[in-house]
């Protein structure tokens, strides 16, 4: 019963007797009736009132009964609406026809009240109970809706804290890199220069049969590597952590590569090598001089570790399409299939010995690969093992 209370029932009837019994049966059951005589002014007061239910005569003024049901279901406002036919019309064609407009019962008069009234009572109820679903399935719609955002939000958390997690993994990596080398790769040449020096103060006999100029020679040679490490560490720091800048303008290839060598000419010369360097028409170049000067270093050093002495290599520098492309050529002991796959991977720092068992930090070639890569160009490694390396990379040409 309580389902019916204050629910507003549209009355579309002509007849002022039948108005008065159905508004008395109604508001006797708590209900709220609203009268219309005419099929227009069913209309128009269904949009306007939106009743709970409307029942409907059939043979009323300007329209019938079955026009307003039609008009009511193509509304958008009132197409819910339950529609009960309560009529004279007792066909079977009245009644099928009454259905297919969309109606959700069909009462032929003369009715009993308490019938009406429980008729009533169900669809009101199963109006009520349609209603109810649909809020919850609006409710549904917008818990999941929340809970997408929600899920959203969590895998960005989940992706960010992974990025983060990286980041610490990848710097903690980096720490315990740096500490090797420090321990390890510095701790080495600076012991050795120390232990010259000692030996150069040192006031035993057996001094006067060292001579002063091989010590130097050994103390530059040393100093020179000990630099280039040095170097190659902030370098690869400033990259790892993300606070390398570069000063990209017009260059000339002759002088950065110059520049690069420098630090390696005692190397070359202990070892006896025979250093080429040509430059095949070439223009300016765009890069940083600091990291040109870097690669070509590194690259030049890892030719003269893993070449035999008196060998050769050859620096060329050349044109090539909007890209000026330098090629360090050895003659060294070359490498395997397997040292070339692993020879950029950022995750691998191991580094053989040279053939004079010179020794490296692993972090020579990364850094060449990171600077050639920021500076817009590409790097490349051909090797055959036993018959030498050639490493190019490229870089912006001036036009």
């Amino acid at each position: 019963m309580e389902r019916l209370r204050n629910a507003k029932i549209l009355v579309v009837e002509d007849i002022v007797e039948n108005r008065n019994v159905l508004g008395t049966a109604l508001i006797d059951q708590g209900l709220i009736p609203i009268f219309a005589c005419t099929g227009k002014e069913a209309v128009i007061l269904a949009i306007q009132e939106v009743p709970d239910l409307v029942l409907l005569d059939i043979s009323i003024p300007e329209m019938n009964g079955f026009e307003v049901c039609k008009v009511l279901k193509n509304n958008e406002i009132t197409n819910d609406i339950p529609i009960v036919f309560l009529t004279a019309h007792h066909e079977i064609t009245d009644i099928i026809k009454g259905f297919s407009l969309g109606a959700v019962d069909y009462i032929v008069k003369p009715f009993i009240i308490a019938e009406l009234i429980q008729r009533l009572r169900t669809h009101l109820a199963h109006k009520k109970t349609r209603e109810l679903i649909e809020k919850q399935n609006l409710d549904l719609i917008e818990k999941n809706a929340e809970m997408d955002e929600l899920l959203t939000a969590l895998r960005e958390q989940n992706q960010e804290i992974e990025r983060i997690n990286k980041q610490l993994s990848n710097a903690n990596e980096s720490k315990n890199k740096l500490f090797s080398i420090i321990a390890h790769d510095l701790r080495g040449p600076i012991s050795g220069i120390k232990s010259l020096l000692e030996l150069v103060q040192s006031p035993e006999p057996d001094n006067d049969t060292i001579v002063p100029f091989d010590i130097m020679n050994i103390l530059i040679d040393t100093s020179s590597s000990t630099w280039s490490l040095l170097e190659n560490l902030l370098a690869w720091t400033s990259t790892e952590h993300g606070i390398l800048s570069q000063e990209i303008r017009e260059l000339n290839p002759e002088e950065v590569v110059n520049d690069g060598i420098l630090t390696l000419s005692q190397k070359i010369k202990q070892k006896k090598l025979k250093i080429e360097i040509e430059y095949r028409n070439t223009s300016s170049c765009l890069a940083d001089f600091k990291m040109l000067s870097t690669v070509i270093r590194n690259l030049v050093a890892n030719a003269i570790k893993f070449t035999f002495e008196g060998g050769m290599i050859k620096i060329i520098c050349e044109n090539q399409v909007k890209m000026l492309k330098f090629s360090v050529i050895d003659n060294g002991i070359g490498m395997s299939d397997e040292d070339k796959a692993n020879l950029f991977d950022e995750t691998n720092y191991h580094s053989a010995s040279g053939t004079g068992e010179e020794k490296g930090s692993g972090l020579g070639l990364k850094i060449c690969k990171e600077f050639v890569h920021k500076m817009g160009g590409i790097i490349t490694v051909k090797s055959t093992f036993g018959k030498g390396s050639v490493f190019s990379f490229t870089i912006p040409a001036v036009i």
